[in-house]
């Protein structure tokens, strides 16, 4: 694997992380340099934040632009599952309907457009 494609998938790894657990690389980055080597979680650490509007759909999702659709699609399960109406402890119908319009955004925009 490259330093290239750890990094990816370090950012992966960090945006399902936080969804899950609410902690990111950097708020684990001591544990994190034993397990990557301090030179890969520096340069995640050091990158400068997206800045997206709030109505993004990115930015409703808490994902990176650039994330794979496997990320994006693992943390809107996340997310959908967490925020579903039927879930007494934490449901709410607002915040699952916007999870979902921004999901159906994202996977959306990502579809080639087929010409017919």
């Amino acid at each position: 694997m490259t330093k290239k494609t750890t990094v990816k998938f370090l950012k992966d790894v960090d945006d399902v992380m936080h969804v899950l657990t609410g902690k990111r690389i950097k708020d684990v980055a001591a544990k994190a340099a034993e397990i990557f080597g301090r030179d890969i979680v520096n340069m995640l650490m050091s990158e400068a934040p997206v800045h997206l509007s709030a109505d993004d759909p990115y930015n409703i999702l808490e994902v990176r632009p650039d994330a794979s659709d496997l990320v994006v699609k693992a943390v809107y399960r996340a997310k959908v599952k967490l925020l579903h109406p039927d879930n007494k402890e934490t449901g709410n119908a607002e915040q699952f309907k916007r999870i979902q319009e921004a999901y159906d955004k994202i996977i959306q925009a990502r579809k080639p457009y087929i010409h017919t």
